[in-house]
């Protein structure tokens, strides 16, 4: 059975449970049968700030809607845009640039 707080799940069977703020806004999800809790944060405009899974922290840099860069550790991605939206991303002083198909 699958409980829902404005139409949103709050379990699924007997081992997830997901915590809602504002009634769009996954804050908590939480797996017993494989140990896993995760967290958001959001900022006024409800778009993703930070993520924790069991401990580990990323955190998403914003301008807009847009993630700039993001942090986890020592680790940092930053995303490249152009007029039509993401194109890549560079890594490691690597430049990796998507492939986008029409189809």
């Amino acid at each position: 059975m699958v409980r829902k707080y404005i139409g949103n799940p709050l379990t699924i069977g007997s081992d997830i449970k997901l915590i809602w703020i504002n009634g769009r806004s996954l804050n908590t999800y939480s797996d017993s049968s494989k140990n896993l809790n995760v967290s958001y944060k959001y900022n006024n405009d409800g778009i993703r700030y930070e993520k924790t899974v069991s401990g580990s922290t990323t955190k998403y840099y914003l301008e807009g809607t847009s993630i700039v860069y993001e942090e986890k550790g020592t680790r940092t991605i930053y995303y490249l845009y152009d007029a039509t939206g993401v194109i890549g991303l560079k890594y490691n002083d690597s430049t990796y640039l998507f492939e986008k198909s029409l189809q």
